[in-house]
């Protein structure tokens, strides 16, 4: 229909939904060499996202037909640090022959688990939502030969 290729339409050259504009991402990670934490290992990272358009507000006519989009006025989602860290050892065994290492990681510290709109429909309520991964701890191993 008319209506719905012209709301298409008057998103052209506009940011897309769904993306973020600026995105950073950051890491350090420090190795003891010696002293009484020689072989251990300490770390931590972090992501940050900006808020996303997830949504325009619409423009009706008196017989209330969508003609258009609000594009200067955006439905948009909040922006979101992730935070990361980490803590391991690693040491020498057959003989310094192997490496062996121990690594426990904790995944988006900040998060308990929740929901974070992706979408939004024309009178602002959101319509769809990504699920955010509550915090997670995980222990790796690795022997390098």
């Amino acid at each position: 229909s008319l209506p719905a290729y012209i709301a298409y339409r008057s998103g052209e050259g506009r940011p897309s939904t769904q993306l973020a504009k600026w995105h950073a991402s950051g890491l350090t990670n420090y190795t003891f060499s010696e002293g009484p934490l020689t072989g251990f290992n300490i770390g931590g990272g972090a992501r940050y996202i900006e808020g996303q358009v997830i949504g325009n507000p619409v423009f009706l006519d008196s017989q209330g037909r969508v003609t258009g989009l609000d594009l200067d006025h955006p439905y948009k989602n909040n922006g979101y640090v992730a935070v990361d860290a980490w803590v391991g050892y690693k040491t020498k065994i057959y003989g310094g022959k192997y490496d062996l290492s121990f690594q426990l990681n904790a995944r988006d510290l900040q998060e308990s688990g929740s929901f974070r709109p992706i979408t939004a429909n024309s009178d602002g309520t959101h319509s769809a939502f990504r699920i955010m991964q509550p915090r997670t701890f995980y222990l790796t191993t690795t022997l390098e030969y």
